[in-house]
């Protein structure tokens, strides 16, 4: 028994020590695929892996622009961008392009809008059920905006005002403030308390009428020959505009451009015997605005047929509904202040010479 417990015990020394190393190993190898599947799944369930990736839902649809002002039978790309919910742009998604009125405006499958006829309609870009629109305005304006931009084409027979641009030299150029700027209209005292508060309302609609390209501030300076900063329009009265630089006594306008056509600021000289209506011409919409005024064929200042004149043909104390088609017409383009009339027979705006 001795000798046999000997040659068991030497047996299962040798033996089983032998069993229990690679028992080990064993143990150490599958501990360590166990921890790597582990961590492998872990990896797989953790945010945005948990099984197969799945695209990203439009959440909404930008349109830009997403209010256009066109001319009859011409184009203007609207670009629409479907967006995640985490505001991140979803490029490679389909867009579907509708007009609610394709007998004003009709738009293409990739979102080019067609002027047919004048009117106002809203153009859709749909993308997986999210939706947006754009307010589509046609108009027909070309020799309108010849002429009130440019002092010329069939509507300058009678003669036009273009105040800010007689000194300049040429090729003729739309004369404007600088987009996004804020110019700021200072009033000096010594113009009427009734011109003052005439002009102040007036401001309200350039906003508008600019498309959000210019605001406007307002205001009134005790200086009594106020001397204009950068984007700034200052207005004072006198008896005699002439010892002020003017080449008569009704007036003018003097412009400070910072490059062609480019307003930096204007100062505008007014005889204090101007009646209201006058003053917001002037200051509105020859100095803010840079527009022409049109006489009537044959006639003679201040007898307009356009630029601030209303109903009854009398200048008007506010932009009329054809000045705002007109400047909405010009700030609803891709053109910029300074743009020749080139510029705008190329951009479709003007029609070319006959």
């Amino acid at each position: 028994m001795p000798e046999i417990s000997g040659n068991l015990s030497e047996y299962l020394h040798k033996n089983l020590r032998g069993y229990m190393g690679k028992l080990s190993v064993s143990i150490r190898v599958a501990s360590f695929l166990t921890l790597g599947l582990v961590s492998i799944g872990l990896v797989r369930c953790g945010k945005g892996h948990h099984g197969p990736m799945e695209p990203e839902a439009v959440s909404r649809v930008v349109v830009r622009p997403d209010n256009v002002v066109i001319l009859k039978s011409l184009t203007r790309r609207i670009d629409a961008i479907p967006m995640a919910a985490d505001g991140d742009p979803l490029p490679d998604r389909p867009v579907e392009w509708e007009s609610d009125d394709p007998s004003i405006a009709s738009v293409s499958g990739s979102g080019v809008v067609t002027g047919v006829t004048e009117g106002t309609v809203l153009v859709h870009a749909q993308s997986e059920g999210a939706e947006a629109a754009a307010t589509v305005q046609v108009t027909d304006l070309e020799d309108s905006v010849e002429t009130m931009l440019f002092g010329e084409g069939p509507l300058a027979g009678g003669g036009t005002f273009c105040n800010l641009s007689e000194d300049l030299p040429p090729p003729r150029r739309w004369i404007g403030f600088p987009r996004g700027t804020m110019v700021t209209i200072s009033a000096s005292t010594s113009v009427p308390e009734e011109a003052r508060q005439a002009i102040h309302a007036a401001l309200d609609s350039v906003p508008t009428g600019t498309m959000g390209a210019i605001a406007v501030g307002f205001q009134v300076t005790e200086a009594p020959h106020p001397v204009p900063g950068e984007n700034e329009v200052v207005v004072f009265a006198t008896d005699h505009p002439t010892q002020f630089g003017c080449r008569g006594d009704y007036g003018c306008q003097q412009a400070d451009f910072r490059a062609p056509g480019v307003l930096r600021s204007v100062r505008v000289v007014s005889p204090t015997s101007h009646p209201a209506r006058v003053f917001v011409h002037d200051v509105v919409g020859h100095s803010l605005l840079g527009l022409c005024g049109i006489h009537k064929s044959g006639g003679g200042y201040p007898d307009y047929n356009s630029l601030m004149v209303d109903d009854e043909d009398e200048l008007a104390t506010t932009l009329t509904s054809f000045d705002m088609s007109i400047l909405r017409t010009v700030y609803g383009s891709s053109l910029d202040p300074g743009a020749t009339l080139d510029d705008f027979i190329a951009a479709g705006l003007v029609s070319p010479p006959q």
